[in-house]
C-alpha cells in the first residue's frame, strides 16, 4: 500500500488494499481499510458493496515492491553502514556502541531520512537482540505514541509488561504447532517463554527455540541461518474466514498456497519430492 501511495499521494487517508497474485484475496490493507473491519486474506468478492465503494484495490506489482525495497535498503546503508536483509520489507542493522539516548535519536533520524528519500514510512525497533528488536518494531508500528520508533531495554519493567501481554506464537520463529505444545507446558506468553528453563526448552524443542529464550532475555544469539534453516517438510495452510461452498474459493486458495509453498522451497534452494 505504501508503495502505491508514493506515486499516488491522493490515496493517503483512503482505504486501500492490495490483492494476491490472481486478484483473489486481500494480502495488504491500509489502516483505513483495517478500521472498516476487513481482515487480512479476505476474498475480494466478500467485500460488502458499502466497503467496496470506498476502497481502492490494486493487483500485486512485484517489480515495484522489489525496486522500492532496494531504495529503502540503499538509503539505510548510506546512513548506517552494513544492512542485513531478512525479507523484502525487513532488515537488521547494527547500532552497537550508541547509548540508549543516542539510539532513540539516531533511529528517529533514520526513519525520517528513509521517508524523505523514498516516501516509504517504516517502523524501527531497537533492542539488544534480534527477537526483542522484532518485538520493539511491532510496538512501534501499532502504537502511534511511539511515532514509529521503539527502543527496548531487556530488563526494563515496560519490556516485561509488553512480553506478558504478547502471545507466544506472535514471537518471531514460533509456529502455531509449537505454540500449542508450549501451552500444554503452561507457557502462553512471551514472558512465560523468557522465564522458561533453557535446557528444558532445548530438550523438548531444539536449539533454535532455546536461543529464543536467551534472546528474550536480551542475549544476542540468533543468526538468520537459525530461522531460515532448511526444512524437510513445508506446509502452507490457512482457514477461511467463513464457510464456503464455492469451488472458485478453493481453487484460489490452492493456487495461493501452492505458490507460497513453492517460494519457500526455492528460497532454501531445495526440491520437492512430493506435494500433498
Amino acid at each position: 500500500v505504501s508503495c502505491f501511495r508514493v506515486f499516488m499521494p491522493q490515496l493517503r487517508g483512503r482505504p486501500v488494499g492490495v490483492l494476491s497474485s490472481n486478484d483473489g484475496c486481500l494480502v495488504a490493507r491500509s489502516n483505513e481499510l483495517k478500521v472498516l473491519g476487513v481482515p487480512n486474506g479476505m476474498p475480494a468478492f466478500q467485500l460488502s458493496p458499502e466497503v467496496r465503494r470506498q476502497t481502492v484495490l490494486f493487483s500485486s506489482a512485484y517489480a515495484l515492491f522489489g525496486e522500492m525495497s532496494r531504495r529503502v535498503v540503499a538509503t539505510m546503508q548510506a546512513h548506517t553502514g552494513p544492512v542485513q536483509v531478512y525479507s523484502i520489507d525487513e532488515q537488521f542493522i547494527d547500532l552497537s556502541g550508541l547509548s540508549i539516548e543516542a539510539l532513540q535519536g539516531h533511529a528517529a533520524e533514520l526513519r525520517q531520512e528513509v521517508q524523505r528519500s523514498t516516501g516509504i514510512p517504516v517502523s524501527i525497533g531497537v533492542a539488544p537482540s534480534r527477537t526483542l528488536a522484532k518485538v520493539a518494531t511491532d510496538i512501534a508500528k501499532k502504537q502511534p505514541a511511539f511515532k514509529g520508533v521503539c527502543v527496548l531495554e531487556a530488563d526494563h519493567p515496560a519490556t516485561l509488561a509488553y512480553l506478558d501481554r504478547m502471545h507466544v506464537t506472535d514471537l518471531w520463529g514460533v509456529a502455531r504447532r509449537t505454540g500449542e505444545k508450549l501451552e500444554r507446558m503452561r507457557i502462553r506468553t512471551a514472558l512465560d517463554l523468557r522465564k522458561a528453563e533453557p535446557k528444558e526448552i532445548r530438550k523438548r524443542f531444539g536449539i533454535v527455540l532455546e536461543r529464543t529464550v536467551w534472546e528474550l532475555r536480551g542475549v544476542d544469539v540468533i543468526r538468520l541461518d537459525d530461522i531460515d534453516q532448511k526444512r524437510q517438510n513445508i506446509m502452507t495452510s490457512r482457514t477461511f474466514g467463513s464457510t464456503t461452498g464455492r469451488l472458485e474459493d478453493l481453487r484460489e486458495a490452492v493456487r495461493s498456497h501452492a505458490q507460497a509453498g513453492a517460494e519457500k522451497v526455492r528460497r532454501q534452494q531445495s526440491v520437492a519430492r512430493a506435494v500433498m
